[in-house]
């Protein structure tokens, strides 16, 4: 399998020695893969979702959005990608681990030994990650309330329910304002997994997290247990997909 890694740095030594040292990695380790080295954040602030993994520094003065903004950015489109920090500074230790999924910081200069090791867990946590996702174009604002694009990936495990919003005609992940998307009902049945049914006029359900299925409701596999009604029109194909899926996980 190849993957695709995104190395952001300004630096030009720094930016030729890291792509130096992640092909020799990749050479060692017997690894495909595919890397775009970019110079700017800006360059990658709408391409997240083309990357499996991301090599990005924090500092870059000249850069708009900066290292950081790109990485908390990063975290609010795919909340699961991870991340490899490469840093002259310590100042962001703490705090880029609590963006989560971070599997390396690596100090310059840059050593073998270091960043193979980095790389070496980047490639564990890719490899552990692969499942289906969910994409879709949406719409964001960022800490400094400004507008930016991107494609939402998120792994469809982390998916209770779609359900459009009141009043639009936008669509919310577990009723979460942010992201939305703009897309219809009818149009994001047609794209999802089997697993994921229609129960109601505004609302789609993973069947994978449900955890109870009554005779007009069913429980979710969340720490509330959230109950949602199922409309009388939609309980016999709800019922009988559910079924279905369960079937089929005890038989493999």
């Amino acid at each position: 399998m190849a993957w695709t890694l995104a190395l952001c740095e300004d630096n030009a030594h720094d930016r030729r020695r890291a792509t130096e040292l992640v092909y020799l990695w990749a050479s060692k380790r017997n690894v495909t893969i595919l890397l775009e080295v970019l110079e700017s954040p800006g360059e990658l602030r709408d391409a997240f979702h083309r990357y499996d993994g991301f090599l990005l520094d924090i500092y870059m003065p000249n850069s708009t959005p900066g290292g950081w903004t790109l990485a908390q950015r990063l975290r609010e489109v795919n909340s699961h990608a991870p991340i490899v920090f490469i840093t002259s500074s310590d100042s962001y230790v703490l705090p880029a681990f609590d963006l989560q999924y971070v599997i390396g910081y690596v100090k310059k200069p840059l050593s073998e030994e270091r960043l193979f090791h980095a790389l070496d867990n980047l490639l564990e946590y890719m490899t552990n990650l692969a499942d289906e996702f969910f994409m879709h174009r949406a719409t964001f604002v960022d800490i400094n309330d400004d507008r930016y694009s991107a494609t939402f990936k998120v792994a469809y495990r982390e998916i209770l329910f779609f359900r459009s919003d009141k009043g639009s005609n936008y669509l919310l992940i577990n009723d979460s304002s942010e992201p939305r998307f703009r897309i219809t009902i009818k149009e994001l049945v047609a794209t999802l997994p089997a697993y994921f049914a229609q129960i109601d006029k505004t609302t789609i359900v993973n069947l994978k997290r449900v955890y109870q299925m009554r005779s007009n409701s069913l429980l979710l596999n969340d720490s509330i247990r959230t109950e949602l009604p199922i409309s009388r029109s939609h309980r016999k194909s709800v019922i009988e997909a559910y079924h279905d899926l369960r079937f089929t996980r005890f038989s493999n």
